[in-house]
């Protein structure tokens, strides 16, 4: 899961970011990353993890911006159930076909959803 986002820093360099209800349901093994906007902050940094649907930036130059990326391993009970998995075979009828295959100069008919016989239909009226 990713979450992203800009914070601007207060007056003592440091910002809150306010994290979805759910998040710490669902997610573990966070990883930050933080990019200075505007100008370079060296000192940019965690000063407290996630807890509670919030975290910490500090380290920031007061009025300034920030981005900010967390990254996280889905934990959720249907990940716990079924498992996790980044790629998803396809099924086999749609091996070597394309959702959209115009859009990589392929004919119409090696479309995942193309049938003959409503071109045929449309063809006859």
């Amino acid at each position: 899961n990713i979450y992203t986002g800009n914070a601007t820093f207060d007056a003592a360099g440091r910002a809150a970011v306010t994290l979805p209800e759910y998040f710490h349901a669902i997610n573990t093994d966070l990883r930050y990353t933080l990019t200075a906007v505007g100008a370079p902050m060296p000192n940019l940094h965690i000063a407290k993890k996630a807890r509670e649907g919030q975290f910490i930036i500090a380290g920031g130059v007061p009025g300034a911006e920030v981005s900010w990326q967390v990254t996280a391993t889905r934990d959720d009970a249907h990940v716990k159930a079924k498992g996790h998995s980044d790629v998803l075979p396809k099924r086999p009828h749609a091996r070597g076909k394309f959702l959209a295959p115009e859009l990589h100069g392929k004919a119409k008919s090696l479309g995942i959803f193309f049938r003959p016989e409503r071109t045929n239909a449309a063809q006859t009226k």
